[in-house]
């Protein structure tokens, strides 16, 4: 009987190229330079928010750029970045020269264990000193050409174009020395770089070919995942958004028809394909994907760790503070892709409990739970309907809307730092201490001496133990007796009733306050 003749075709595939580096060193508008487009312009506050792909035409090939972030909030997605690539340009202003920033990119360039251009930019600005940034390169072990190595240095000025074609001939005969094939004939391969849900279009993800060949109507599943969650690729978008049949290796594809938005850094292959995923030494947790939601609401994603049950309307439910650690600062966070999502919540401060995360705009649900716990809904990149808008202001439920990371995580740093002393923006309107805990009908009140000032009804006040500010909550019952009353002063007792559900104990303190701006 005849040998089957072998189908594994190796072929040489465009090389996978990630820009790194400091946050404004140029980095955006490289890529816009490249690709004769716009994106620095319409990037909020100069940074990008999202990894994305591109691919170039050059010299008969091709190059495939991913943009990812160089913010200090978006590190994880930098080393994700520097996952999948074959090439990475390190881009280090020739005025400002080595940064943090630029160490943390050359640490993940080097976990990779890929090939490294030193792109120094601004070259073009008076002072600049591309010496001085290859003198600070060699201390952190990037050896660079002319100090003693032989990691290329391609002088450029990113915004007036100088040096940029030196800079793509450079990783062209890079990618040719080190021989960057891929199997266009193997299983499928793909791995998702970004992911988020569109109003028009519903959960779609921007998938990265490592092998084999993406056709359009494939049906997909992801590695590890059951047959069950399998999706059919109905539509692939090429980077320039145009519908393409097929997508080879290092193809960046944006593929639509997805039951719900996808982890970014899932890796999928074709079904019956036979590829497995591989067991991890020491995986680490991750959040476990909800099914897929009705379409009117977007996905959502439970933390791991926390015990949370799902209803009709895909409200997670957080357990009660008495069966819990106490936490400081109570979020629900919305954003509107997958990836920025995981890069804010990977740079919140552990004083930041998140109950609930997920991809689209603020809904119902997010009120109802807010409501239920004493949460403050952040939502980032993403709309508040107005019949949304609505219910939190009658649940008294504030929803913080951002368009720039770093501002987003600037303000939490303050809010944290609040916990640790009175700070100016506050006013102190009263402090309760407790005497006394009594449950009635499951609910617990706390039997209160006003030690100063008053506490109101419906007022919002700090519930701290010791000297440490524990989380914020809400007084929903005050009686005097067995009288309602609206105001309880200082000299008299009282008991209190609030919301969320607190472990109060004899000796904490409720201290209410308003914020100066609200005057």
């Amino acid at each position: 009987m005849p040998k089957k003749k072998s189908t594994k075709l190796t072929a040489v595939k465009p090389p996978v190229v990630t820009i790194m580096g400091h946050v404004d060193h140029g980095k955006t508008t490289l890529l816009d330079s490249i690709r004769h487009s716009q994106v620095t312009a319409t990037e909020q506050g100069g940074i990008t928010q999202h990894i994305g792909a591109y691919q170039i035409k050059r010299n008969g090939g091709k190059i495939t750029f991913i943009d990812t972030p160089g913010h200090a909030a978006f590190s994880k997605m930098r080393a994700r970045g520097a996952q999948v690539t074959d090439i990475a340009v390190l881009v280090v202003a020739a005025d400002d020269g080595v940064k943090p920033q630029t160490k943390e990119s050359i640490r993940h360039i080097k976990e990779a264990g890929v090939p490294i251009i030193v792109a120094i930019n601004k070259i073009d600005i008076k002072g600049s000193s591309p010496e001085m940034v290859k003198a600070q390169l060699v201390k952190e072990d990037v050896n660079v050409e002319g100090y003693g190595g032989n990691t290329p240095v391609v002088e450029i000025s990113a915004r007036q174009g100088t040096g940029v074609d030196k800079l793509l001939d450079t990783i062209s005969i890079l990618a040719e020395l080190e021989g960057f094939t891929a199997d266009p004939l193997a299983p499928l391969s793909a791995v998702v770089i970004e992911s988020e849900m569109k109003k028009n279009q519903g959960p779609t993800a921007t998938l990265l070919i490592q092998q084999g060949t993406l056709n359009q109507s494939d049906r997909l599943v992801a590695l590890g995942a059951p047959a069950s969650t399998q999706v059919t690729a109905k539509r692939l978008l090429s980077d320039q958004g145009k519908t393409i049949t097929s997508a080879l290796p290092s193809t960046p594809v944006q593929i639509i028809g997805f039951k719900q938005v996808p982890l970014v850094g899932t890796v999928f292959t074709t079904v019956g394909s036979g590829l497995t995923a591989p067991t991890p030494v020491a995986p680490a947790p991750v959040p476990e994907p909800i099914v897929a939601p009705a379409p009117d609401q977007p996905p959502v994603e439970v933390v791991a760790g926390t015990q949370a049950t799902l209803d009709a309307d895909n409200a997670v439910e957080s357990p009660a503070a008495s069966e819990v650690e106490p936490v400081n600062i109570k979020i629900i966070l919305k954003s509107d892709t997958q990836g920025t999502l995981e890069a804010i919540a990977q740079n919140l401060g552990g004083e930041i409990e998140i109950l609930k995360k997920g991809v689209g705009d603020v809904n119902e649900s997010d009120v109802l739970l807010a409501e239920s716990t004493g949460a403050a809904i952040i939502a980032f990149n993403v709309a508040t309907p107005a019949s949304v808008k609505k219910l939190a202001i009658v649940a008294q439920i504030p929803v913080r809307t951002y368009t720039i990371i770093y501002k987003l995580l600037e303000d939490f740093e303050k809010e944290v730092l609040k916990l640790l002393e009175p700070t100016i923006d506050e006013e102190q309107l009263g402090v309760a201490i407790v005497k006394a805990v009594f449950t009635i009908k499951g609910q617990t009140i706390a039997g209160c001496a006003i030690d100063s000032g008053s506490i109101a009804l419906n007022s919002r006040i700090h519930f701290k133990r010791d000297k440490k500010i524990i989380t914020d909550a809400t007084v929903v019952s005050l009686k005097q007796g067995k009288e309602g009353v609206l105001v309880a002063k200082a000299g008299t007792d009282c008991g209190i009733l609030v919301k969320p559900k607190l472990d109060i104990k004899v000796g904490d303190k409720l201290i209410s306050y308003k914020r100066i701006e609200e005057k």
